[in-house]
């Protein structure tokens, strides 16, 4: 998996920044397998579009800004998307890691502005780009 799968244009307009008012108005996207076609409606629609046996899903997630932007120390640059703390490791993220050229295991990489950036190691890596990144110890997971 690299980075760069992840990379979409989405306008601005489109991303929302706050819930709609009236919670039941919030935006569904329904696909009927039937027709394979999707369709729009509201999630005031949803009695009327599940049947006896349905599975309905929700998606709890809270989207963070774990993107990080930054500079190896030989200069080239870096891009960090933080998939998370590294579980029983105090200081260590998993992440989707861009860099131009290469860097192995003990690179240095700032995140931010140079003068006051957040400073991380590399750990590890493997090819498909996962990461693991070490923080200084005052950044907690």
């Amino acid at each position: 998996m690299e980075l760069a799968e992840f990379d979409y244009a989405l306008p601005p307009q489109q991303i929302a920044q706050e819930p709609t008012p009236e919670r039941d108005g919030a935006r569904l996207l329904v696909l009927d397998r039937a027709q394979a076609a999707p369709r729009h409606a509201a999630v005031r629609d949803l009695p009327e579009l599940l049947e006896s046996g349905d599975l309905l899903v929700r998606n709890a997630t809270r989207v963070l800004p774990a993107r990080l932007r930054g500079r190896k120390s030989t200069g080239g640059a870096a891009e960090a998307l933080l998939l998370g703390p590294l579980p029983g490791s105090p200081g260590r993220f998993r992440a989707l890691l861009r860099l131009t050229g290469r860097a192995r295991p003990g690179a240095k990489l700032r995140f931010g502005p140079p003068d006051a950036g957040l400073d991380a190691e590399l750990v590890e890596r493997s090819p498909d780009g996962l990461a693991v990144l070490a923080f200084a110890p005052d950044v907690r997971g």
